[in-house]
């Protein structure tokens, strides 16, 4: 709430001034906060009120960044098409521009939209793509984001095995580097993998600590999704128990 008031003033005040480069910044923070709201239309239309402004500026990066942060939202609401298309406007910016390091981000959410997709092949392309420059970059935190990739791209090709290493190095990783969030991502999706292997009793010990963690980030949005598999496992926790009684 305080973030969207300081950008929101900070917007009036670069428009009065004619600020360009200020102003299509502060559309794209204000997006960004829509979106870790939930509210993925309103972030996309903030984000959009950018694209002209930093056209007209040039600001190759800023473009790329803003075209990849709509991917981002269009994933959150998993709109994966739509996703595929922005990071490809993106990409097609950095690999003109050479911005290698938002270049890695990109193949990183590249990938994991196309795991989503179904693409495998490609997926795994996009991620060994995001490695080789995470590791060129020395980028732990992106690192960790590769191997919590890997380990979403094993879980849907059934690998449990491999998925389980990937995903138990991403949390480690996270927590190496005291990212709640990434910790909070890798902890939901460990619990998918425990549902896809059946551990109805560890989905629950993840659900629980990927809420806290989404709880000391203050994201309602994903506090809320959570919250609502938690009732979901504690029905199918209840109602194996019956069966077997």
């Amino acid at each position: 709430d305080l973030s969207q008031k300081h950008y929101e003033q900070a917007l009036a005040l670069s428009e009065a001034l004619g600020a360009k480069q200020l102003t299509a910044n502060m559309f794209n923070s204000l997006g960004a906060v829509e979106n870790t709201r939930g509210h993925h239309m309103k972030a996309i239309a903030h984000y959009s009120q950018s694209i002209p402004l930093f056209q007209s500026l040039n600001d190759n990066f800023g473009l790329a960044r803003v075209y990849h942060n709509i991917g981002m939202t269009f994933a959150d609401e998993g709109n994966w098409e739509e996703a595929n298309r922005f990071y490809g406007q993106s990409l097609r910016v950095s690999d003109a521009m050479g911005l290698v390091p938002l270049k890695s981000i990109t193949f990183l959410n590249r990938a994991l939209t196309l795991a989503h997709l179904r693409r495998f092949d490609d997926a795994r392309e996009y991620n060994f793509k995001a490695q080789r420059l995470l590791k060129q970059l020395k980028d732990e935190l992106g690192l960790a984001e590769y191997h919590k990739v890997q380990g979403i791209l094993e879980r849907e090709q059934g690998e449990w095995q491999a998925a389980t290493s990937h995903l138990k190095l991403a949390l480690k990783k996270f927590n190496e580097k005291s990212s709640k969030l990434g910790q909070a991502e890798t902890q939901h999706e460990l619990a998918k993998l425990a549902e896809a292997m059946g551990q109805l009793r560890q989905v629950r010990v993840w659900l629980q600590q990927a809420l806290q963690s989404y709880r000391d980030l203050g994201i309602k949005s994903k506090m809320t999704l959570v919250e609502e598999q938690l009732r979901r496992d504690q029905r199918l926790v209840k109602e194996k128990d019956e069966v077997v009684a």
